[in-house]
């Protein structure tokens, strides 16, 4: 039996306090248990990066997790 959208939102005041790491461990189980991943960030960071168009976090966990582009949702804004 296929399984509805359901939404998961991860937040915190800090940064760096390990929201990535968190997805991973939560989409990889929902992952192996039938769940179809998609993952976007409302506010992205784009540092480091020579294409501001791409947050380094959302390449990071689309590639981890295989997620196609389909299922990809950019930044709405970018902190620079």
């Amino acid at each position: 039996m296929p399984k509805s959208a359901q939404s998961l939102i991860i937040g915190s005041t800090e940064a760096f306090s390990g929201k990535s790491a968190a997805i991973l461990g939560i989409a990889s189980q929902l992952q192996s248990a039938g769940f179809t991943i998609g993952y976007g960030k409302p506010i992205g960071t784009c540092l480091g990066n020579d294409t501001p168009t791409v947050d380094l976090d959302l390449e990071f966990i689309a590639t981890t997790l295989a997620i196609p582009p389909s299922q990809l949702r950019q930044p709405l804004l970018s902190l620079e």
